[in-house]
């Protein structure tokens, strides 16, 4: 097992904390993971889960290459369900026993939010959760270790995404800096570019990449695109997409992959309901509030919401909701300038709602709700806004 250390100073690269967990709870949850990393051998049987976006996948291929470094074998199974189910389900904590699964990696997953799922599923095998969401305390035990960004930095989970979290917890135990370019596509991907943006402009610049104004419109940023469309496109396209990045030695191969044919199609939709969103979008200036139900051909609302309050209203609270024809309604909710708690806002008006849930990182968050309570939920978003409850001035 290697242990040497990159010799590329970006491995560690990461905003120094002012405040948030202190040295020494740092460091212990680092000497913990550490350890348990190294306890690892050949015989140890691992299976992955991973979120199906683009840092999900670009944070599982990097958890799957640094093992396969660190021990000398591949992990021995990945294991996908849907975007929308959080915790671990029973379904998949059943394969994974009857394959005898030793640790169940889990990374960009919240997994530690369904409790009861997470306690089930360690009955049978180790869970080691490595995530960027936010978490109420720490479920960590015997079984089960979690590690969040917030554990080991003041940042908030949504300025430090899953695949620069896994870059920055290998980077010691094993040389992974050929990697970079797949931890910045990942991060990204995820929106958090002005936060790292000496590592991904240095990174750029070792693979001899030109920095675009719209960092999405860089190779890298391409990356993230044309996987984040090719499982928009068919969510089937998230193991296709896994497995072309595991394969790829350098960003060209990803470049020049079958996934890039998803890319066009998938940004017509979105310029579509862009151009459209002033004349179908409800505005409501006095609570810095935009609510913009959309019927897209693809469930793009995460990226349309992101594109809109990025580019257009930073500065104000954005509800887009996914109508699919379906009974269930998909609601991501974004603020740039982090001044209203988007999980806080969207689970209190999701209160008293059936199968209405929500969460999320604070300028970006997303949830659920039955079509027949969506007048209601648009009433409890702006009651709570008007409250003033959620505001983080």
């Amino acid at each position: 097992m290697s242990k040497k250390k990159p010799d590329n100073k970006q491995s560690s690269s990461r905003p120094k904390s002012r405040s948030g967990p202190s040295k020494k709870a740092i460091n212990a949850k680092l000497a913990d993971f550490k350890a348990r990393m190294l306890a690892i051998t050949k015989d140890t049987r691992i299976a992955l889960l991973h979120d199906t976006d683009a840092d999900g996948i670009c944070s599982g291929v990097l958890l799957a290459k640094a093992i396969e470094r660190m021990r000398g074998k591949p992990i021995d199974e990945v294991i996908y369900q849907p975007h929308k189910n959080v915790g671990i389900t029973k379904e998949n904590a059943l394969k994974c026993k009857k394959i005898k699964i030793d640790i169940l990696f889990t990374v960009d997953k919240a997994v530690d939010e369904d409790r009861e799922l997470l306690e089930n599923a360690s009955l049978f095998f180790k869970v080691v959760s490595i995530d960027h969401h936010q978490f109420k305390d720490d479920a960590t035990d015997e079984m089960v270790f979690v590690i969040k960004s917030q554990m080991i930095s003041d940042l908030d989970g949504g300025r430090y995404p899953a695949s620069k979290l896994v870059y920055d917890l290998f980077s010691p135990l094993v040389d992974i800096a050929d990697l970079d370019w797949v931890s910045t596509a990942g991060l990204i991907g995820d929106g958090s570019y002005q936060t790292w943006k000496d590592f991904v402009d240095d990174t750029l610049k070792k693979y001899r990449m030109h920095p675009k104004q719209d960092i999405f419109d860089s190779d890298l940023g391409l990356i993230a695109r044309y996987i984040g469309s090719a499982v928009m496109f068919d969510s089937r396209n998230s193991k296709v997409a896994f497995d072309i990045l595991l394969k790829s030695g350098k960003p060209e191969d990803l470049l020049s992959s079958r996934l890039k044919q998803y890319e066009e199609e998938i940004g017509k939709e979105i310029s579509f309901w862009i151009s459209e969103h002033k004349k179908r979008a409800k505005f409501f200036p006095e609570l810095e509030l935009i609510f913009y139900v959309v019927s897209p051909r693809f469930p793009l609302n995460s990226p349309l919401s992101s594109i809109l309050s990025q580019k257009y209203y930073p500065e104000s609270t954005l509800v887009v909701v996914h109508d699919s024809g379906e009974s269930i309604l998909g609601v991501s909710l974004r603020r740039q300038d982090y001044k209203v708690d988007c999980p806080s806002l969207v689970k209190a008006a999701c209160v008293g709602l059936k199968d209405a849930s929500g969460g999320g990182h604070i300028p970006a968050a997303g949830g659920k709700v039955r079509r027949e309570d969506l007048d209601q939920f648009l009433e409890n978003i702006k009651s709570e806004i008007a409250s003033g409850k959620h505001r983080r001035d």
